[in-house]
């Protein structure tokens, strides 16, 4: 999946704010941080991705693509400290 761009507003950036992220985190994620990303498991049009920011916090961000403008609405993103996403996130990506 190619994201070319964000849909920032006040909103999504402060939900994501409330937990000690930026905007700069989110896109990092993204444009560097090579990402394991995958369909929401219970929520139509939404999608999942797991990886680290620069500080190399592990983090999971939820938000819905638009496959026209090949952007991305964050609908949230927070430092996951759930074993069940690292376990996940480190047999995709081949980490031991």
């Amino acid at each position: 999946m190619l994201i070319l761009g964000f849909d920032w507003d006040d909103i999504n950036m402060d939900k994501i704010a409330l937990h000690a992220l930026t905007t700069d985190d989110v896109e990092y994620l993204f444009e560097h941080g090579e990402p394991y990303t995958f369909r929401h498991p219970t929520k139509i049009g939404r999608w999942l991705s797991l990886g680290f920011v620069p500080d190399d916090r592990f983090i999971l961000v939820a938000f819905e693509y638009d496959s026209e403008t090949q952007w991305a609405r964050v609908v949230t993103a927070y430092e996951s400290d759930s074993e069940r996403y690292w376990r996940f996130y480190e047999k995709k990506k081949n980490i031991s």
